[in-house]
């Protein structure tokens, strides 16, 4: 009788494995894991959510997870490894390691919580599975191809005092054009109206067309503030420093652009760091804040690599108006020399901003 009673145990275990085979070799048990959403501020919770399928009618009664994060991602306290219930789950060297049993037509579902501190794309990949039968007779591990990523936007930092030059200078130079004829925004020519100043008259495509002409100028110019970002640095080994001063930078981009969105004001943002697309301008009319959502994402993005000189990225701001911010992660003679000689030969407004003059380079 006994002999009978081992016999069908280790057929039904057999069997068991068999199926367990089939359904690895089938697809039937599905992994997948994904953040919530796609971008972070820093030190907030990063919501990844783990989901299991079983697609068999048949349970798995030995599924292991081996689950990997970037070194910068640290699992938040308190998060529970263990919230589907029969989860043994172990965090160790950036890899939670979990064990469960899953049955026959079953989903589980689980979230797990980390923070990230540095501005940057971060890539979660390369979870491992194992699946096998009670007893091991039967074992299979493969790679999951699970890539996904998430991005961790730059810190705000406060500026008023910035802010406040800024917006001094921005409503100088408005003034200024109101007052002054400005040749470089006109964008056009049209028939003269009886509303329209007599100084918009063009009389030279008066004389061409034999009647009243009126100059046309280009809103965005007349209004728009060029922000620089130049990455330009002199590096002297102190990399902690190098890297501090630079998210400053990006940082200081952020909460100016976030600021003149929030009054309506348009800007163009030019830089020759290393951008996703490789453009160096992106020209930001208000519009309620979809276009500044795509900036942000630019900036977390960015690649602190000098593609342009400082001339260039300079020469490209003086076209579209005249009031530059101009932010720089270090003061370095060559660059304060392009930086007068655009002041004074070209009449355009700046506000500087170096990282080394504002950022503290003993902080944290």
């Amino acid at each position: 009788m006994l002999e009978i009673l081992i016999i069908t145990v280790l057929l039904g275990v057999i069997i068991h494995s068999v199926s367990i085979k089939n359904q690895v070799e089938r697809g039937n048990v599905i992994y997948s894991r994904a953040p919530m959403k796609e971008v972070y501020e820093p030190d907030t919770s990063v919501v990844l959510e783990t989901v299991l399928v079983n697609k068999s009618k048949f349970p798995v009664f030995h599924l292991q997870m081996k689950e990997f994060f970037p070194l910068s991602a640290k699992v938040m306290s308190g998060a529970d490894l263990s919230e589907i219930k029969g989860v043994k789950a172990e965090e160790k060297d950036n890899k939670i390691t979990s064990s469960v049993y899953i049955g026959g037509r079953q989903k589980l579902k689980r979230r797990i919580r980390v923070s990230i501190s540095r501005r940057g794309v971060y890539s979660f990949h390369g979870s491992k599975l194992l699946i096998g039968d009670i007893l091991g007779f039967y074992q299979k591990s493969y790679d999951v191809d699970d890539e996904s990523e998430v991005l961790i936007l730059p810190r705000r930092i406060e500026l008023d005092s910035v802010i406040n030059t800024v917006i001094n200078k921005y409503e100088e130079v408005t003034l200024r054009r109101m007052l002054i004829e400005d040749n470089m925004s006109v964008r056009g020519f049209r028939d003269y109206r009886m509303s329209d100043p007599m100084k918009t008259i063009s009389w030279t495509q008066t004389a061409k067309s034999r009647r009243l002409i009126t100059k046309e100028f280009d809103s965005l110019s007349d209004k728009s503030v060029s922000i620089v970002l130049d990455v330009s640095y002199i590096f002297d080994g102190d990399m902690p420093t190098y890297s501090r001063r630079q998210e400053f930078c990006i940082s200081a981009v952020r909460t100016l652009v976030e600021h003149f969105s929030e009054q309506g004001i348009s800007y163009t943002f030019i830089t020759n760091a290393l951008t996703p697309d490789r453009k160096h301008k992106y020209q930001v009319a208000y519009d309620g804040g979809r276009k500044i959502d795509a900036l942000l994402e630019v900036l977390a993005r960015l690649k602190i690599v000098s593609m342009l000189s400082t001339e260039d990225i300079l020469m490209e701001a003086s076209k579209e108006g005249h009031l530059i911010v101009f932010i720089c992660p270090q003061r370095q003679e060559s660059v304060l020399r392009v930086l007068n000689d655009l002041e004074h030969s070209r009449g355009i407004t700046l506000v500087r901003l170096f990282a080394d003059q504002e950022a503290r380079d003993d902080a944290a």
